[in-house]
């Protein structure tokens, strides 16, 4: 699952993302996408489709462009690293941190 994850997450890496937040998607795009689920949808349909994506995507960027006030660090961490075996006997870590 995890591995999944990270081979999705690469290849979005650099293509949903720009300096304006989401990119959001052609008409063009909307109707290729039905395509390949399946669908067939008029022109009609994707205009429709494609603003309420916009729409969507307008009030994720709202949120995104809000501050974030995180509070200050008073224990900085590591980034972590993975336990060995013999520390991990049973499979139960997935990183170990130490707090200073």
């Amino acid at each position: 699952q995890y591995l999944k994850q990270q081979e999705i997450a690469k290849k979005m890496e650099g293509k949903a993302l720009h300096k304006e937040g989401l990119k959001r998607p052609t008409e063009n795009e909307v109707g290729e996408l039905a395509k390949s689920f399946g669908l067939n949808v008029s022109l009609e349909e994707t205009k429709t489709l494609t603003g309420l994506v916009s729409a969507n995507i307008a009030a994720y960027d709202a949120v995104d462009n809000e501050p974030d006030y995180l509070p200050e660090v008073k224990y900085p961490r590591t980034s972590g690293r993975f336990p060995t075996r013999e520390e991990n006997t049973h499979g139960a870590w997935y990183v170990k941190t130490t707090i200073p």
